[in-house]
């Protein structure tokens, strides 16, 4: 009943090493999955003023997965 009263005092009292041990425990980088949604050559491109960010270089060993989607319309996949 008094949840919303004391959920203030309860966020505040999560100290940062128990955000740091929850993350370690359930985080896996090394699992990580990024879902791009777009024109696949315009992002792949990237932007030229910050390379630094492209797909490449954040995917692990830079390798890029596509997957086709069926066209909404008919649900035929791309050839």
């Amino acid at each position: 009943m008094d949840f919303w009263e004391k959920y203030r005092d309860r966020v505040r009292a999560v100290a940062a090493d128990d955000v740091l041990r929850v993350a370690k425990q359930y985080l896996h980088p090394e699992q990580l999955v990024i879902l791009v949604v777009g024109n696949a050559d315009e992002i792949l491109r990237g932007n030229p003023e910050r390379p630094q960010y492209s797909l490449a270089k954040i995917a692990p060993g830079g390798k890029i997965t596509r997957i086709p989607l069926p066209d909404p319309a008919t649900l035929v996949y791309p050839k």
